[in-house]
C-alpha cells in the first residue's frame, strides 16, 4: 500500500483529517518511554505555502502553552529538502502532481533527516529524557515571528489555533499512525485537510504508539508485514568474518510492489553500494552519514540512523529467491568495482546472509562464530539449525 497516491491514507486533494478522525482523534504528541534521541525523516510533501514548522515539549504537569517553540523549517517548502531520482524538484507542487495520478514505478523519492534537540538546563543535547511530551506546530505566517494567533498546534490547544477557522472543531495540524514498522507524522498547513503537506517518518521510543490505519481491510485480510536483515562480509573469509561490513534491513508486505530498505551498519573500510537488480541505491557509509573509513554502529551500539529507502519491486517479490535480487558492490582502494557480493552458491562460504529483522550483528572484529556459537552448525546444515541467530553471546553483539 502506498502512503500517498490514489486511494492511499494521504491521498492528495482528499479530506484525510475527517476520514481518519475516529481512529486518530485530534491530538498528536509523542511521549518518550525511555531516554534516547528523536528524529524526523522528511519523505514527502505537497504544498504551495512557505510557513514555519517546528516542535515543542513539556513534562507531565507543565502547561504546554508556555513551552518554548523551536523552529525546524523556516519558510519551508518540500522542494527545498526532497529530491526525485536524485534531482531537485522543478516546482513546489511537483510531488502532488505525481501522487494525484499515482507515483511512477520508476520514481524514487529522497528526503532529509533532522534530529530534535532537548534543552537540558541550558545545555543542548540530542537525548530526550523519559516521559517528555513532544508536539508540533505550524506558524501560518511568512514572518520570522512565532505569532500565537497564527500558530496551529498538533495537540489542539485552544490558545494556539485560530478560533475563526472553519472546521475548527476538528482541526489539528497533524495526524499520526503506523505504516509497517514506521511511525508516520502528517502535517497540514492549509485548509484542504489532506494532511500531506509534510510527511515524516518519526524515529524514537514512545509510550502508546499509534495504531496502523489504512484502507478498510479486515484484520483477517491484512497481508503480513515481514522484515529481514541482509548482512555482508566485504572481504569474504580472509578477514574478521564479523558480518557487519554492510548491514541493512529489507521490509515488505506480501503482494506489495514496494520494499523499504534501511541502512543499519557499516563495518568495512571499503566503499560498498547497496544494489537491487543491478541499480545502486547508495554507498553504505554515506547513507549513514559517515566517511568510507569510518565504522558505523559496529562498536558502541546504535549511534547513527539512516533515512529508509523505498524501492519498487515485482508484486511476487520474495527474499528467499536469490536474496530478493539484492547484492552489494564493493569498491577497492583503487576505485575499481571488481567484487559483487550475492547469495552464496551451494557449498560456498557465504559473504551475505539473510536473517530475521530483529537480529543483532557482531561487534567489530568479532567473528560471527564467536558471537553466535551455533552459526557453524547452521552452515553445515541449513535445514535443521535455523535458530542459531537467536542465541548470541552477551557482549559480542550490538544491542538494538
Amino acid at each position: 500500500m502506498n502512503i500517498v497516491g490514489k486511494g492511499a491514507p494521504f491521498e492528495e486533494y482528499t479530506d484525510n483529517l475527517t476520514k481518519w478522525k475516529e481512529q486518530l482523534g485530534t491530538k498528536v504528541e509523542y511521549v518518550t518511554s525511555k531516554e534516547g534521541p528523536v528524529e524526523l525523516s522528511l519523505n514527502f510533501g505537497a504544498t504551495i505555502n512557505r510557513y514555519a514548522f517546528g516542535y515543542f515539549y513539556y513534562k507531565d504537569g507543565e502547561d504546554p502553552n508556555k513551552a518554548v517553540r523551536y523552529v525546524l523549517f523556516d519558510q519551508y517548502n518540500p522542494v527545498d529538502f526532497i529530491k526525485k531520482d536524485g534531482q531537485p524538484l522543478s516546482n513546489d507542487m511537483e510531488l502532488a502532481q505525481i501522487s494525484a495520478g499515482y507515483i511512477s514505478g520508476e520514481t524514487v523519492i529522497q528526503g532529509s533527516k533532522v534530529k530534535l534537540v532537548y534543552n537540558d538546563n541550558g545545555i543542548p543535547t540530542y537525548t530526550f529524557p523519559k516521559g517528555i511530551h513532544i508536539a508540533f506546530f505550524v506558524n501560518k505566517s511568512n514572518q520570522h515571528i512565532i505569532n500565537p494567533d497564527n500558530l496551529w498546534s498538533s495537540i489542539h490547544s485552544k490558545d494556539y489555533y485560530n478560533p475563526s477557522l472553519k472546521k475548527d472543531d476538528i482541526h489539528t495540524c497533524a495526524v499520526t499512525y503506523r505504516y509497517g514498522e514506521q511511525i508516520i507524522l502528517g502535517i497540514e498547513d492549509g485548509e484542504d485537510w489532506d494532511m500531506n503537506d509534510l510527511l515524516f517518518f518519526v524515529n524514537g521510543t514512545f509510550e502508546d504508539e499509534p495504531e496502523n490505519i489504512g484502507p478498510d481491510i479486515s484484520d483477517e485480510d491484512k497481508p503480513e508485514h515481514q522484515a529481514w536483515i541482509l548482512a555482508c562480509e566485504d572481504l569474504g573469509a580472509i578477514d574478521d568474518f564479523d558480518f557487519n561490513d554492510v548491514v541493512f534491513s529489507v521490509s515488505h508486505v506480501e503482494g506489495s510492489n514496494q520494499v523499504t530498505v534501511t541502512p543499519l551498519a557499516a563495518g568495512g573500510i571499503l566503499e560498498a553500494e547497496i544494489m537491487y537488480n543491478g541499480q545502486s541505491y547508495g554507498e553504505i557509509h554515506s547513507l549513514l552519514g559517515a566517511s568510507a573509513t569510518t565504522f558505523v554502529n559496529t562498536e558502541n551500539g546504535i549511534t547513527q540512523t539512516a533515512t529508509p529507502i523505498t524501492i519498487n519491486v515485482d508484486e511476487n517479490f520474495s527474499i528467499t529467491q536469490n536474496m530478493g535480487g539484492f547484492s552489494v558492490k564493493v569498491i577497492d582502494e583503487e576505485g575499481n568495482a571488481n567484487t559483487e557480493i550475492t547469495a552464496p552458491g551451494q557449498g560456498e562460504a557465504p559473504q551475505m546472509i539473510c536473517v530475521p529483522g530483529t537480529w543483532q550483528w557482531p561487534v567489530e572484529r568479532t567473528s560471527i562464530s564467536v558471537a553466535y556459537p551455533d552459526f557453524g552448525e547452521w552452515g553445515a546444515n541449513y535445514g535443521t539449525n535455523n535458530d542459531w541467530c537467536n542465541n548470541p553471546v552477551d557482549g559480542k553483539v550490538i544491542r538494538r
